[in-house]
Parts: C-alpha cells; sequence; structure tokens
C-alpha cells in the first residue's frame, strides 16, 4: 500500500504541474485514503500541503533575497 500511495502522490503532482486541478485533487484523495489506512499521519500531512495551490496564475513568484544569496522561488498564498 505505501508503494501504491506514494505513486498516487506523484502522479497528482504531475497533474498538478500540467494545471489539471481536477486529476491531482483526485490522486491526492486516493494518496490521502491510503495512508489513512495505513496510520501514517506524517505522510497524509504531506499529502496535504502539495494540496495547497500555487500563486494564483499557476506559477511562482521569482524574488531576490539578498546580497550573495541565490534566487528564491516563493508560493503566495493569499488565503492563508
Amino acid at each position: 500500500k505505501c508503494d501504491l500511495a506514494e505513486a498516487y502522490y506523484q502522479l497528482a503532482l504531475t497533474y498538478q504541474a500540467m494545471g489539471e486541478p481536477d486529476q491531482s485533487q483526485e490522486y491526492f484523495a486516493k494518496a490521502i485514503q491510503l495512508y489513512e489506512e495505513m496510520e501514517a499521519p506524517r505522510q497524509v500531512e504531506k499529502v496535504r500541503r502539495a494540496m495547497i495551490p500555487p500563486y494564483p496564475s499557476g506559477k511562482a513568484k521569482p524574488i531576490k533575497s539578498g546580497v550573495n544569496e541565490s534566487d528564491r522561488i516563493i508560493y503566495d498564498f493569499p488565503n492563508i
């Protein structure tokens, strides 16, 4: 079950990256169901965090963060 749940999770992330929210939510839900059956709360939380939609345009907002630091990508979560 663990491998199947992880496969569902990875497939959901792929659909999310492709801009297919309905399919991603379907596979996130399947992953959560299996992780809950296995009593794996950390994995359930991992999936739930990934379900938070990215920046509304579907793209991350790049920002410069300081001298000698790499560029960072952050997501804007306006509803939190």
